[in-house]
């Protein structure tokens, strides 16, 4: 399967603003205060994922103390990719088992 023609698609939706958009949230250096955080969190990693990568999302899965959804094959537009149903349910199945 060939990525590229994906990306292409669409970072040709972008807006010019997009691109600064994605490099503040990579550096941004803000810190949030987990104890002020409540109920179930559920972080999905991907694979080939190159905006952020899948160990920094485990690191924060971590730190806040979320669950984790690993996808294989994939990466960072996870329900815009081939296979987002198989994702979609995944996440589906993970909210049924959570109470709130």
């Amino acid at each position: 399967m060939d990525h590229g023609l994906g990306a292409r698609r669409y970072y040709a939706l972008m807006s010019t603003e997009s691109a600064l958009a994605i490099e503040e949230t990579i550096s941004s250096s803000r810190s949030v205060d987990r104890t002020r955080l409540g109920g179930p969190s559920l972080v999905i990693a991907a694979e080939n994922d190159v905006v952020v990568p899948a160990h920094a999302i485990r690191r924060s899965a971590a730190h806040f103390g979320s669950d984790c959804l690993f996808v294989h094959g994939r990466s960072h537009n996870v329900l815009l990719e081939p296979g987002w149903r198989e994702t979609a349910e995944r996440i589906s199945t993970w909210l049924d088992r959570r109470i709130w």
